[in-house]
């Protein structure tokens, strides 16, 4: 199985898309999501131009244009992200067909079918709001502690 890097790179994405969903019809500028999570440019617009024929994103050209969310973060899983960019998450040799072995399943093929189960339950129950919601407190978190230091140090 392997995840990748373009994989990860849309997710990231459409994180900080999401990141944006609360301020009203605003559209995120390529440029602007390039530079906060060291995505190439390039290859960034060829991610999000497949996440946008997928149904996932909303583009606008011009001055005021970028991207946006298609539909609300809640209702959109790491798992819709990860299909629409990764040609297969499979970690069966075969490819699933149960002939590992010259037309025979391999004694291996099970435990990695049931990997492949587990992986994509994972992703279909977690959203961008999730990821998101789950961030925030941990920033919040090891800020409140940041601002305790500099209290008692202060």
């Amino acid at each position: 199985m392997r995840l990748t890097k373009k994989g990860k790179y849309a997710v990231s994405a459409m994180l900080d898309i999401a990141s944006f969903e609360d301020k009203q019809r605003s559209f995120v500028k390529i440029q602007d999501i390039s530079k906060r999570q060291r995505i190439p440019n390039s290859y960034l617009e060829q991610i999000l131009r497949n996440l946008r024929r997928e149904g996932l994103l909303i583009s606008v050209t011009g001055p005021n244009g970028g991207y946006r969310l298609s539909r609300k973060s809640k209702e959109i899983t790491i798992a819709d992200i990860v299909m629409s960019i990764e040609d297969r998450l499979d970690s069966t040799e075969c490819g699933g067909t149960a002939d590992c072995l010259l037309g025979e399943e391999c004694l291996s093929h099970s435990l990695w079918s049931q990997l492949n189960e587990e992986l994509e339950s994972f992703l279909k129950n977690k959203s961008l709001a999730d990821v998101l919601s789950k961030n925030k407190k941990t920033i919040t978190k090891s800020s409140s502690k940041e601002n305790n230091n500099l209290i008692a140090v202060g």
